[in-house]
């Protein structure tokens, strides 16, 4: 069974990644916002005039609507009860709840300078959020990479090892 390799905890875990997750939506930001900077005020008219290139407030409306959506997608929270996982966006909404009998394993692993949990699921759970992805399944992994803030209480919580060995049911 998956899950049965998870140690059992008491009430509900709370760990925080939300200075992690403004710090993405901020950087998605302005990131996107070097576009509406360069043309805006890099772009004169035929004759030299300034400022010309009011279209390039497309780059601004873009890069808000992309931070917004960051921040919408981003886990800022991660709630653990004996139940479930539930990854929490910086609204307080809800991103994903995996139950922890769809869980089969948590790894640690290091990607892009940064430290990360991967929660694999079962082949039933990825197969259900496939299905309720409509016609956006290929964006739905078995995997979930998660962070947060008290990693080594999350590890701690989680049985895994300081190497992050694999827990959980990997067979299942």
């Amino acid at each position: 069974m998956a899950g049965e390799g998870l140690p059992q905890i008491s009430g509900e875990k709370t760990y925080s990644n939300k200075s992690g997750a403004i710090g993405s939506v901020v950087g998605q930001f302005f990131g996107q916002m070097g576009a509406f900077f360069g043309c805006f005020f890099g772009i004169k008219g035929p004759d030299g005039q300034w400022p010309h290139a009011w279209w390039s407030f497309c780059f601004f409306g873009n890069a808000t609507v992309g931070a917004l959506s960051q921040a919408h997608t981003t886990t800022a929270k991660i709630v653990r009860s004996p139940e479930k996982m539930t990854l929490l966006n910086l609204w307080g909404g809800t991103v994903l709840t995996i139950p922890i009998s769809e869980i089969c394993s948590i790894r640690c692993r290091r990607s892009c300078g940064c430290n990360w949990f991967v929660v694999e699921t079962t082949d039933k759970f990825y197969e259900e959020r496939r299905a309720s992805a409509g016609c956006c399944k290929c964006v739905v992994g078995k995997n979930v990479w998660i962070t947060c803030a008290e990693q080594d209480a999350f590890k701690q919580d989680h049985g895994l090892t300081e190497t992050g060995e694999i827990i959980g049911n990997p067979k299942a």
